[in-house]
């Protein structure tokens, strides 16, 4: 095995440990993205199937192996607020300290939130719960300010 498929191993190793972790951290999971979510399952077992039927040497194993584990792994990526952070995509994770305010908005849907994170003036992230707005609401004020959290009226 040469020294990157030692490298893709690491990395799906350490991939799959920071998944476990945050997906263990989340109190508030947010709604899935179920097309995502299933066009990613769809390219694991995809690559999956090629590598078992294809990869001739071990080095092609391991990449194909890596590139089946990696879309696995980025479809079971959980968003959600955890008790360190807003957990918004796997390039979005935000901590309690960086962001500025939040906004709670109640969508067209009954029992159904949005919740539009801000870093700043730019808002980082738009996550979709099906919560009240009070368990939304008591949840941030745990972790942020009155004044740093904001129930829009209305609908979007």
């Amino acid at each position: 095995m040469s020294w990157l498929s030692w490298f893709y191993l690491a990395v799906l190793i350490l991939a799959l440990i920071t998944t476990v972790v945050v997906d263990g951290s989340i109190k508030i999971a947010a709604r899935t993205r179920w097309v995502r979510t299933v066009l990613l399952l769809v390219v694991a077992v995809v690559a999956a199937v090629v590598t078992w039927g294809t990869a001739q040497t071990v080095d092609t194993q391991v990449l194909g192996w890596f590139v089946a584990g990696m879309c696995l792994l980025f479809a079971c990526w959980r968003r959600g607020l955890a008790f360190w952070a807003v957990i918004a995509g796997l390039g979005s994770v935000r901590v309690w300290g960086a962001i500025s305010k939040v906004e709670i908005r109640p969508t067209r849907v009954e029992g159904r939130n949005e919740l539009w994170t801000y870093v700043g003036s730019i808002r980082v992230s738009r996550l979709v719960f099906d919560r009240d707005v009070s368990d939304l609401r008591d949840y941030l004020l745990n972790h942020l300010s009155e004044r740093q959290v904001t129930v829009i009226t209305g609908t979007n």
